[in-house]
């Protein structure tokens, strides 16, 4: 029996622990975010600093948080595997409170090929804050919610193994202001997979769509 695609590995939202760190120099990236911002603040196709993330469909130049560069690391990432995250960039205005955060996790441009006729995933919301408490800022003694300014936001987390099946994934990252502006939004399709190959082979085996896969997708 093939194994079937579970999405709740899906959810890097539930299936990752979060947490927060500050361990870059804020005022170290504040040259970089000066350099990388240009007068018309055009998204780039590739965002810098070699991450999987990338701007969703509905990202647009009048998006709040400009952002310079990403940082993602380890690359490759394994199941049941920590990792970090330091996104630079510049709030164009001040968030102001009860932003939200949304995450949704699905199957992206390989539905078709793991057997679904939809990308329908699962979503959740949270508060922005929980997600950007250790926002570091220049002329702000940091935490949530960001003001106008450069900024910069590291956080840590870990990739639950429980009901993952070794396969690509795709998770989006929406923030939106109180009043529904956006802030950013953010997508990452990659391939997750046991670092032993033995485990990996077992899906190989029994046909496991996706089990193949190779960082980042």
């Amino acid at each position: 029996m093939r194994p079937s695609l579970t999405i709740p590995l899906l959810f890097a939202a539930r299936s990752v622990s979060w947490g927060f760190t500050s361990g870059d120099s804020l005022a170290r990236q504040h040259v970089l975010s000066d350099e990388a911002l240009v007068a018309d603040h055009a998204l780039p196709d590739v965002i810098p600093g070699g991450s999987p993330f990338s701007y969703c469909n509905q990202s647009r130049q009048t998006d709040l948080y400009n952002i310079s560069m990403i940082n993602f690391n380890p690359q490759p990432l394994y199941l049941d595997r920590g990792f970090g995250v330091s996104i630079y960039g510049t709030y164009l205005k001040d968030v102001g409170l009860k932003a939200t955060f949304e995450m949704t996790g699905d199957c992206g441009s390989h539905c078709k090929e793991y057997g679904y006729n939809h990308t329908a995933g699962e979503t959740e919301s949270w508060g922005f804050c929980p997600f950007h408490n250790d926002t570091q800022q220049l002329d702000k003694k940091g935490g949530c919610p960001p003001v106008e300014d450069f900024a910069l936001t590291s956080l840590a987390g870990w990739v639950m193994p429980r009901y993952c099946v070794p396969a690509c994934y795709n998770f989006t990252f929406d923030a939106k202001t109180a009043d529904g502006e956006r802030i950013y939004c953010l997508t990452a399709e990659v391939c997750l997979r046991w670092e032993d190959e033995k485990m990996n082979k077992w899906y190989v085996d029994h046909g496991s769509p996706g089990a193949n896969c190779t960082w980042p997708r």
